[in-house]
């Protein structure tokens, strides 16, 4: 038996009741709700909306959103463990609060403003993601794809590289004398960039 769907419907504080795992939910409205230590597990949520949201201590394990924003969420203590995002956003909102992220994957989200310093976030995926301005200070990405992502002026002072593939991401506002980036794994357009930021002229011999 399929799960059930649950379309087109706003909900509110009397009735997040209703809200159960294993369940399908498309263009629901959760804005502003408080809705902490909720359990939605293995469900799917597209073009759902839970922006200014309180989901501290809320469950998602195992789910999967697709064009949903989250934000100004609250999100503090949430477990997203094996959850997939694609094509949400996450402006403004903070990881760095004990949000469970093992085995999260991300491809074509906003991270805005986002927070997600100090976090693990090895061997995760952000292809395609738009990180402008985030903050990923002192976080640990080894491993992590950001493939084609956008890391226009992202914080990442004291960030730790290893197999990192920032292949095609815009690095516009990197600082390389401020930031350790052994380990990453670059192209050469964007080397010349990091180049050109140090003062360096890179020249073609065979030119």
């Amino acid at each position: 038996m399929p799960p059930p769907t649950i379309h087109d419907r706003r909900f509110t504080l009397d009735d997040a009741g209703a809200l159960e795992c294993d369940t399908h939910y498309l263009r629901c409205g959760f804005d502003g709700l408080a809705l902490g230590k909720v359990a939605l597990e293995d469900c799917t949520f597209r073009d759902c909306s839970f922006v200014g949201s309180g989901l501290i201590g809320a469950r998602f394990n195992g789910s999967a959103f697709a064009s949903c924003n989250f934000s100004n969420a609250r999100i503090a203590g949430a477990n997203l463990f094996g959850a997939r995002f694609e094509g949400c956003k996450f402006t403004g909102v903070d990881f760095s609060s004990g949000v469970t992220l093992l085995g999260v994957a991300f491809k074509a989200c906003t991270f805005h403003l986002a927070n997600l310093s100090g976090r693990d976030l090895s061997g995760m995926s952000f292809d395609a993601c738009e990180l402008v301005e985030a903050d990923l200070n002192h976080a640990n990405l080894t491993g992590v794809s950001f493939l084609n992502a956008d890391l226009t002026y992202a914080d990442l002072t004291g960030a730790r590289f290893g197999n990192t593939d920032l292949r095609g991401a815009n690095l516009t506002g990197l600082d390389p004398r401020r930031v350790d980036l052994r380990g990453a794994i670059m192209t050469p357009r964007q080397l010349d960039y990091l180049a050109q930021e140090l003062g360096i002229r890179v020249i073609d011999p065979d030119l």
